[in-house]
């Protein structure tokens, strides 16, 4: 049916022409008298209908199209009754902010969606019986500012942190084309040195110079790819069990603790240290071995052919072929990579060695203060008399107390100067003799009772000829995990526990003495003060 909108009401009730009662509540026609429609009051028409309170209840109601976008809820907005004369125009939040007689959930909801949009809507002019259609506006998703702040700052410490931890921070190694890894592996090894250095307690500076000066020292002294991750592997493993940076200063704290670790007679004696005197002789038969090539020989005149690197097991194909250091060569294709001019020879029987040079101990007493401790390391070549010392270098913790090359006995056929670092006779001649050497020593405070430190030191013993019981080898205190006869090369212990990267180029009796010395501090301060 159609609503009451007024048409009949100039129209008598036909009930009402008959004298009868209407019966309708809400009658659309004209009757005299209200009370005869049953009591009953016509509905209020549109005319007659205050605009003030529909314009009020149109505000309180909330325009829903969640039949068409559950999403979509817009506030009606009324037309005005009259426009002001100074053109001044309703904005919603004028209406919103009106007082209204109660909100919805959805008319909070619509009002926080409009509490942005600051651009004022003009109403639509007055006069007109039907609210005119408003152009749809565009929603404004509203968003929170501190949450965009905070995702932006977390956002931005993410790739702070990345940026600090980018490898590519880190100055890469030079590109060669000739080296034995890949320039991948070579910039992650870099890496890895470079974290291992922080965590010692190195800057990034001395960190970036220190992770690029080891790779390249291995890079140099490698030729194949497995010899090279293995050394920084080993490189590696080092630095992490290394102590914090400036740990080795305190040198002077572990002088009481140094006797404790010196080494019983019947533990040295099974490391082939020997203290009786021992009876010259010379050996009856004169064939030989050359201790470079293997050829028995009478005539030390060479040529000597052989290979100065050791053997190494390598996969290649599937199979593991040994190869040598010095060149790389598969065992057994070649005799040798380098040539020289004599056989030599070095003999191990000490009667033999007795016999050039007779073994003495060192004196009991001194002219002055008696050292508690101190480290030596020397140098040997090949002569004619075989293997004898031409270089002895002797440190403690004030530094280096003697370096001095010793003149030999026997004619100089090889000076061995990739292990000895001599590089030319005629520092030989300006040596001093070994009875001179052992007045030098005694002079220095080294007697009987001082503790000699160095790793496999019967072997320099030997070479010095001298007998002492008080002694701390590192070859023994650092024990082989295999036992006797195994031991670790000095090589081997500083770049574990220390560090340092030694023998790099060619050996140093002070490089040698001085890291052997490190390595009995190390100890006591890390490993037995953990015990």
């Amino acid at each position: 049916m159609f609503s009451p909108l007024g048409h009949f009401k100039q129209l008598d009730c036909p009930f009402f022409r008959k004298d009868r009662t209407c019966p309708a509540k809400y009658c659309i026609f004209k009757h005299e008298n209200a009370s005869d429609n049953n009591g009953g009051s016509f509905p209020p028409t549109s005319e007659e209908s205050s605009k003030d309170a529909r314009d009020e209840a149109r505000v309180s109601q909330v325009f829903s199209l969640s039949s068409i976008c559950p999403t979509a809820q817009i506030p009606y907005i009324p037309p005005s009754d009259t426009t002001a004369k100074d053109n001044s125009v309703t904005t919603k939040s004028d209406l919103l902010s009106s007082n209204v007689p109660s909100k919805s959930v959805s008319a909070k909801k619509s009002e926080n969606l409009y509490n942005r949009e600051k651009e004022p809507m003009q109403s639509p002019v007055s006069g007109s019986s039907r609210p005119q259609k408003r152009a749809r506006e565009e929603l404004l998703i509203p968003t929170n500012d501190s949450n965009t702040q905070n995702h932006d700052s977390s956002v931005n410490r993410v790739k702070e942190r990345k940026v600090v931890n980018e490898p590519m921070a880190i100055c890469e190694p030079v590109y060669d084309p000739n080296a034995p890894a890949g320039h991948e592996l070579r910039k992650r090894m870099v890496h890895i040195f470079y974290d291992c250095f922080l965590n010692i307690g190195y800057d990034s500076f001395e960190s970036k110079q220190k992770s690029l000066e080891d790779e390249r020292s291995i890079c140099l002294s490698t030729n194949s790819k497995m010899i090279y991750s293995s050394s920084c592997k080993a490189k590696i493993l080092a630095l992490k069990k290394s102590p914090p940076k400036g740990i080795l200063e305190r040198k002077e704290d572990v002088t009481s603790f140094i006797p404790k670790l010196a080494h019983s007679r019947e533990q040295l004696e099974l490391w082939g240290y020997h203290f009786d005197q021992i009876v010259p002789s010379v050996p009856t038969d004169p064939l030989r071995e050359c201790d470079r090539c293997g050829t028995k020989f009478v005539d030390l005149t060479g040529p000597c052919k052989h290979h100065w690197g050791k053997l190494f097991r390598e996969k290649v194909g599937g199979e593991k072929i040994r190869l040598y250091t010095c060149c790389g060569m598969k065992e057994g294709e070649t005799s040798g990579c380098t040539s020289e001019e004599f056989h030599v020879f070095r003999y191990q029987h000490l009667p033999y060695l007795a016999s050039v040079s007779p073994f003495v101990s060192l004196s009991s007493d001194c002219p002055g203060k008696e050292r508690v401790y101190c480290a030596l390391d020397c140098e040997l070549c090949y002569t004619t008399l075989g293997f004898e010392l031409v270089h002895l270098t002797v440190v403690d913790k004030e530094g280096i107390l003697f370096n001095q090359f010793i003149r030999p006995k026997g004619e100089v056929l090889s000076l061995n100067t990739r292990f000895s670092g001599i590089t030319s006779k005629t520092q030989l001649e300006s040596g001093i003799t070994m009875p001179v050497m052992y007045e030098r020593l005694k002079q220095l405070g080294i007697t009987r009772n001082t503790i000699i430190i160095g790793h496999g030191i019967e072997n320099d013993l030997n070479a010095m000829r001298l007998l002492h019981e008080r002694v701390i080898d590192t070859a023994i205190l650092y024990k082989h995990e295999r036992g006797p006869p195994f031991r670790y090369s000095l090589k081997y212990l500083t770049k574990r526990y220390l560090g340092k990267e030694i023998q790099t180029d060619t050996h140093h009796s002070e490089e040698d003495a001085i890291a052997a010395m490190d390595l009995v501090i190390y100890w006591i301060q890390n490993v037995q003060s953990r015990a």
